[in-house]
C-alpha cells in the first residue's frame, strides 16, 4: 500500500485594508436660520421687482424680471451640459443656484400678479373717490356712457340728478343731458381737479344717448369748482 502524501495548503493572504475617508458633514441649519435666509431672499427679490415695476410699469417689470431669470437659467443649463458634464462636482453648485432661479421666477410671477392687482385696485379706488368728490362739489350724479357722432365716438356722463342751487344747476346743466368729452373719463375728472378755482368749459348735449351727436342740440357750459 503506497504511503499517502499530504500537501500543505498555502497560507491565506489577508485582503488589503480598505481606506476609510472621513467626510465632514456640516450641521443642518436650524429652522430659524432657514426661515431668515428664505425671508431675506424673498425681500430681495420683491424689492428688485417693485423697483422694476415702478420704472417699467407692472407688465414691463414682470417681462424684464422673468427674462433675466430665464436667460440666467439657460446659461446655467448650457454650462452644465457642454462645459462641466453630469459627473462634475460643480454640478451641485449649479443645482443649488438653478433651484433658486426657478423659485425666483415663481416669486416674480406670483408677486407681480398680487402687486399688479393691488396697484390696480388702489388706482380704481382713488379714481372713484375723486369722481364722487367732484360730482358732490358740482351737485350732480352721473353714470358713464358713450355718445356717437358721424366720425367719432365720445366718452360721456349721463346726468341722473342735479342738486338745486349747486354749481351744475347754476350753470344750466339739467337732468337727462349728457356731458361728453374726447378724453378718458379719468382724464376728464383730473382736468377738473387740476383747474379748481378756474373756469372750465365742458360740452353738453341733449338726447345724445338715443341719437347721433351730430343731430342733437349741443352747447358749451362754463363751470368753476371751488379751490
Amino acid at each position: 500500500m503506497a504511503d499517502a502524501v499530504f500537501t500543505a495548503a498555502p497560507p491565506e493572504t489577508a485582503a488589503p485594508p480598505i481606506p476609510v475617508v472621513a467626510t465632514i458633514v456640516p450641521p443642518a441649519p436650524s429652522p430659524w436660520q432657514f426661515g431668515l435666509k428664505a425671508l431675506l431672499g424673498l425681500m430681495a427679490v420683491c424689492c428688485v421687482q417693485f423697483a422694476l415695476m415702478r420704472y417699467l410699469t407692472v407688465v414691463g417689470g414682470l417681462v424684464f424680471g422673468l427674462s433675466a431669470c430665464l436667460v440666467a437659467l439657460a446659461v446655467m443649463m448650457l454650462v452644465a451640459v457642454f462645459l462641466i458634464g453630469g459627473r462634475s462636482p460643480h454640478m451641485k453648485k449649479l443645482d443649488y443656484y438653478g433651484i433658486r432661479l426657478v423659485l425666483a421666477i415663481g416669486i416674480l410671477f406670483l408677486g407681480t400678479l398680487f402687486a399688479g392687482g393691488g396697484t390696480a385696485a388702489w388706482y380704481i379706488a382713488g379714481e372713484m373717490q375723486l369722481a364722487v368728490l367732484l360730482e358732490t362739489d358740482l351737485g350732480i350724479r352721473t353714470r358713464s356712457t358713450e355718445v356717437y357722432g358721424k366720425d367719432a365716438t365720445y366718452n360721456a356722463l349721463y346726468v341722473m340728478t342735479v342738486s338745486s342751487g349747486g354749481i351744475a344747476d347754476r350753470a344750466g346743466i339739467r337732468k337727462g343731458e349728457v356731458i361728453y368729452f374726447d378724453e378718458t373719463q379719468s382724464a376728464f375728472y383730473r382736468r377738473l381737479a387740476d383747474n379748481r378755482g378756474k373756469p372750465v368749459d365742458i360740452n353738453v348735449a341733449i338726447g345724445a344717448t338715443s341719437g347721433s351727436l351730430d343731430t342733437c342740440p349741443k352747447r358749451a357750459v362754463t363751470i368753476m369748482l371751488p379751490p
